[in-house]
């Protein structure tokens, strides 16, 4: 996989811009564009969303998000794994054997469980990014 900075200038380049025309574009030094995309500098979440914007390229604020936060994305990614995996064994075991009324509301209560756990994950991944965007937006 590509690091940000070669994905940046391959989107770049399929927008058919230069390096000077994006740097035009979004407000910085063209130098700058050059230390990201040749060089590893993590742009600010500000440039960021300038670069992803400019480009159209949603994708981009994927992997900024993965390069500069690895570890809240890699726990939000694992929790999302850890449910998922427990959910299906749940449901296979379900799905073996004929359920009395009461093995089926036992299996529907723990589907809401796994949905109640999945919820908590996803609104603390959702606020951890509210907080970078107000970050961004602060400078």
């Amino acid at each position: 996989m590509k690091n940000l900075g070669e994905e940046i200038k391959t989107s770049r380049k399929i927008s058919k811009l230069t390096a000077k025309d994006l740097a035009n574009k979004i407000g910085v030094d063209p130098t700058y564009i050059t230390y990201i995309e040749k060089h590893g500098k993590i742009p600010s979440p500000a440039v960021m969303k300038r670069i992803e914007e400019a480009l159209d390229d949603p994708m981009l604020g994927d992997l900024y998000l993965r390069t500069k936060y690895p570890e809240v994305c890699k726990e939000f990614e694992e929790g999302q794994k850890n449910i998922a995996d427990e959910f299906l064994k749940s449901i296979r075991n379900a799905l073996k054997e004929h359920k009395t009324p009461e093995e089926k509301k036992e299996i529907k209560r723990r589907l809401e469980e796994y949905k109640a756990k999945l919820n908590v994950i996803v609104a603390k991944f959702a606020s951890t990014i509210k907080k970078l965007e107000d970050m961004a937006e602060s400078l």
